[in-house]
């Protein structure tokens, strides 16, 4: 029993020593390179970190287990693709941690698992397995969440620079069909996050219709003195706040 639990230990160790390289040697590359990324960029990254880690721990994993440490690990890399294009970026992010997490000292099976979370993710998500679950819900939180027509702003601006533009009411149109089409994975990102959905789902259809209380600031203020005029309101995300990488 004390030598499963020593291999135990050490297994772990070694995930975390794994973790501590990507945040001292790949973390900085993705502030770097996305810092002009509307919504892929840190903050996101820092977002998914701690959403995922609380997620794994909601989810019944131990902060010294090697489950939580590869949903730690996922939830770090899980944007690299970005790197390279943000063209199936989720593609692209499976194939660069497959050679690059071995030269972190990642053995073999967990370097599959770890590049395996990472294209489940692309919208619509299918994971196959609890860490893929958290890691999904993990990335898309915000959907349940105060901050949901923050988010939403910045991932319009982020499409708007790539060339995809829409006026208000197809966003909300594309936003809506989203939430409806969209379904937590986990027990826990259900009981957190079904409330919230549901209330921003609500909020849409009224911004359709436009008779929503947000349709008619963002129209008399313009959407940025909007978000600023709410940023004191905000009780914070969903899953607190970040946490330090």
């Amino acid at each position: 029993m004390d030598k499963k639990r020593t291999q135990g230990t050490s297994e772990v160790n070694k995930l975390i020593g794994v973790y501590n390289k990507l945040v001292r040697d790949v973390y900085p590359l993705q502030q770097r390179e996305f810092r002009n990324n509307p919504y892929h960029n840190a903050s996101h990254i820092r977002d998914v970190v701690n959403s995922a880690s609380k997620l794994a721990i909601l989810e019944g994993m131990f902060r010294d287990s090697i489950p939580y440490w590869l949903v730690k690990i996922g939830a770090l890399v899980h944007e690299i693709g970005f790197l390279k294009s943000p063209k199936d970026h989720e593609g692209t992010g499976r194939r660069i941690m497959k050679n690059m997490l071995p030269m972190m000292g990642c053995n073999e099976t967990y370097t599959r698992v770890i590049s395996n979370m990472i294209p489940p993710t692309k919208m619509p998500q299918k994971p196959r397995n609890p860490l893929q679950r958290i890691l999904c819900d993990a990335d898309v939180r915000n959907l349940g969440g105060e901050d949901f027509f923050e988010k939403g702003k910045l991932v319009r601006k982020e499409l708007e620079n790539s060339g995809i533009k829409m006026d208000d009411q197809k966003w909300y149109e594309s936003s809506l069909k989203i939430l409806n089409e969209h379904n937590y994975h986990t027990e826990s990102a259900r009981i957190l996050g079904d409330e919230g959905k549901e209330k921003n789902r609500k909020e849409l259809e009224k911004m359709l219709r436009g008779d929503g209380e947000k349709s008619r600031i963002i129209k008399g203020q313009g959407v940025l003195k909007y978000v600023k005029s709410q940023r004191a309101g905000l009780s914070g995300h969903l899953y607190g706040a970040y946490p330090k990488i």
